[in-house]
């Protein structure tokens, strides 16, 4: 009977990315990289994220003073691949990543909250786009330059975007 209860709960097997360490959420963001990783966090295994190219990380002022990641800057790095947005650090509030390669979809409804300027202009991301799930918080999003296809919803943008 105790093992039935046990299958019954819905929280086991769910992952809560709030756990993760930083090094890891990053490590998990770039893991659909197929070309120039390297680039970002050298060739072999990753290094600290304390040595990655291309991110600006905070005083080391969290609760458990781990340097949190809050600007990504990865530009014209000829970056080829997908990136796993799911896994964007909560600490992030700039994305920049215009003049890549980079391609699949960006599932805006899983962008961190604070995040409040992403450009991810000039790759080759193609799926439909929706603007609607945008942070609240997103002052500025260019996604222009791209291969997203569907219809484009104005309503429900984050009020900070519509000033």
């Amino acid at each position: 009977m105790l093992i039935w209860l046990i299958f019954l709960d819905p929280s086991i097997g769910k992952v809560d990315k709030a756990s993760f360490s930083q090094q890891t959420l990053m490590e998990l963001l770039i893991k659909g990289l197929d070309v120039n990783a390297e680039k970002i966090c050298g060739s072999n295994s990753p290094k600290s994220i304390l040595e990655w190219n291309g991110i600006i990380l905070d005083d080391g002022t969290s609760p458990d003073d781990e340097s949190c990641v809050t600007e990504i800057q990865w530009t014209y790095m000829q970056l080829e691949g997908s990136l796993h947005f799911e896994w964007l650090p909560s600490t992030v509030r700039r994305v920049l990543l215009y003049g890549n390669l980079l391609k699949g979809s960006i599932d805006t409804s899983c962008l961190n909250e604070g995040l409040k300027y992403c450009t991810v202009a000039q790759n080759r991301f193609s799926s439909e786009l929706d603007l609607g799930s945008l942070p609240q918080a997103m002052e500025v999003f260019n996604a222009s330059k791209n291969e997203f296809y569907g219809s484009i919803h104005l309503d429900n943008l984050p009020r900070s975007l519509e000033e």
